[in-house]
């Protein structure tokens, strides 16, 4: 048996189709939605961060009774 070499572009690899080649006619529509869920994600992520560092805090304060 020889080896056989493969296409890039092979569907069970790469999917059915060729990406699309078109180019984009409002960039700066795009970029700034872009932007936009980047800094929801960051918010998100922070104040997720701050729940878990206010769960731990509580966790690790001694009880008294």
């Amino acid at each position: 048996m020889g080896t056989v070499a493969k296409g890039t572009t092979r569907a069970a690899v790469h999917g059915s189709r060729s990406p699309a080649t078109t180019t984009l006619h409002n960039k700066e529509e795009v970029e700034t939605a872009v932007e936009r869920g980047r800094e929801q994600k960051h918010k998100a992520r922070e104040e997720v961060e701050d729940k878990v560092d206010a769960s731990i805090a509580d966790h690790r304060q001694p009880t008294t009774k």
